[in-house]
C-alpha cells in the first residue's frame, strides 16, 4: 500500500480519499470541463493527445455515475470538489 501511494506521488495523482476516488488529473480535467473547452483545446494545454482526454472523461463519468459533462461538474461542485 505504501509502494503504490508512493507511485501515485509520483505520477502527480492524489492519494487523499474522496468520495469518487477521483485523482488530480482527473479533477483538473474537470476545472477545464467546467471551463466550458473542448477535448482538443484540454488535449492541448495538458500536453496530452485528444483521445487520452477522452479516455479520462469517459473514466470520469463511469465514476460519477453520470452521463455529460454537466452532470459531472454539478456532481463535483455538491461535493465540494470543484469551486
Amino acid at each position: 500500500m505504501k509502494q503504490q501511494r508512493l507511485r501515485l506521488m509520483e505520477r502527480g495523482e492524489s492519494v487523499t480519499p474522496n468520495p469518487y476516488g477521483l485523482t488530480r488529473r482527473e479533477l483538473e480535467i474537470l476545472e477545464h470541463l467546467n471551463q466550458g473547452l473542448r477535448y482538443k483545446t484540454i488535449a492541448a494545454n495538458m500536453t496530452l493527445s485528444e483521445g487520452t482526454i477522452r479516455n479520462y472523461v469517459s473514466i470520469l463519468y463511469l465514476k460519477l455515475g453520470v452521463n455529460n459533462r454537466d452532470d459531472a461538474v454539478n456532481k463535483v461542485k455538491e461535493e465540494g470538489l470543484l469551486d
